[in-house]
């Protein structure tokens, strides 16, 4: 009688395969983790730094990989019988595995921030900034180049004329009377090799033509009282300078390039804060803000457009502690303190100041001094007559 074929358990071939793969898997990372170790502890001592790390990196993908394929293999015993024993082997294998990975990640940050700023095969080479020449160290510099100094190369050296700068030619503060961003040129109102000589607002024929057409006073510029520019643009600056002096020209030149200004034959004073009577006063416009030279004249009008009821005259200036010039009920011309640093000066003729051609508030005579109703001022001189 023919004896029946053995037909074999699939449980028992599952577990004999699992068995052998393992078994595998075994020699494989006992094998592994003797190269890791033993590499790791030579590399130090051999070949450079930066090789040193590129054995680290190569161990730590090995590591990685191994880990993965253990994993795998936990997870299909996982759902085996009778594969405790290895089981519980191999996640043994796995948490080493995972804590020599950790260690050797741990290193690679280490080397990595040792070699952070440094350059050549040992990372012993420091990495300059680059306005330095020569470091001993990232930022510590022993020679800057350009117009650089300091530890780390990040201070300017400044031109002999420069108080303070950005960048080597880049001035933001220029010593005495120097100005623009290499202190090569000179401020306005002032010319000269040093530039230690001041100028006029006007040129002399400009000087001459004024006094004859406007003032009608031939050679009249006989003191200068105050120049913005020497003397400082604060309101107060002004008062000190040309109170109480008897009548006074003020002459404006605007950023614009305009120049213009104004008469009184009172005297500027702070203790009578507010508005002064003077019939004589008028306003003037002796260059537009496009350029063109018109000496125009603009009396006072018999009509206050902001104050009715009041004689003409009646607001003829303005004087209170702080402000700068100021004609007029509008006021007609307002120079604010500080007028080189800000916007707040106006123009608004035609509130005491006019002339036939203009009405109260028009953008003709909002415009007609300084080009826009509000500016900012260049310079600004006063002289007595």
């Amino acid at each position: 009688m023919p004896r029946r074929p053995i037909v074999p358990n699939k449980q028992a071939i599952l577990s004999a395969c699992l068995l052998v793969v393992c078994s595998l898997l075994l020699i494989f990372t006992c094998v592994h983790v003797t190269f890791v170790v033993g590499s790791s502890s030579s590399s130090g001592g051999n070949g450079t730094l930066r090789e040193w790390l590129g054995d680290l990196n190569e161990q730590a993908a090995r590591l990685q990989s191994t880990a993965l394929k253990l994993q795998v293999a936990i997870a299909v015993l996982s759902n085996s019988n009778n594969t405790e024993s290895i089981l519980t082997i191999r996640s043994a294998q796995l948490k080493k595995i995972t804590q020599a990975l950790n260690l050797i990640n741990q290193e690679i940050v280490i080397v990595n921030s040792a070699c952070s700023n440094y350059d050549g095969p040992d990372c012993n080479i420091p990495i300059c900034d680059s306005k330095c020449l020569n470091c001993s160290s990232p930022g510590k510099c022993v020679s800057c180049s350009g117009n650089w100094t300091g530890p780390s190369c990040s201070i300017p050296v400044c031109d002999s004329k420069c108080l303070n700068c950005t960048s080597p030619g880049n001035c933001s503060v220029c010593s005495g009377n120097w100005n623009g961003t290499t202190c090569s040129t000179c401020k306005s109102g002032w010319t000269g090799t040093n530039c230690v000589n001041q100028t006029a607002i006007l040129t002399s024929a400009q000087m001459t033509r004024f006094s004859n057409e406007i003032l009608n006073m031939p050679n009249s510029f006989t003191k200068l009282l105050f120049k913005a520019s020497r003397d400082g643009f604060a309101g107060d600056k002004f008062h000190s300078k040309c109170d109480n002096k008897g009548a006074t020209v003020v002459i404006v030149k605007a950023q614009s390039g305009a120049i213009f200004g104004g008469y009184t034959s009172v005297s500027w004073n702070v203790q009578n804060s507010g508005y002064v009577s003077d019939k004589s006063a008028f306003l003037f416009s002796l260059v537009s803000s496009t350029g063109v030279e018109r000496f125009a004249k603009l009396p006072q009008q018999y009509s206050d457009f902001y104050k009715s009821g009041k004689t003409n005259g009646e607001y003829a200036t303005y004087q209170v502690s702080g402000l700068g010039p100021t004609f007029g009920g509008g006021h007609d011309l307002f120079i604010s303190n500080n007028c080189n640093s800000n916007s707040l000066s106006t123009s608004n003729l035609c509130a005491s100041y006019c002339d036939a051609t203009m009405s109260v508030s028009s953008t003709t005579a909002n415009a007609y001094l300084a080009g826009t109703k509000n500016f900012q001022v260049e310079d600004y001189e006063v002289y007595n007559l």
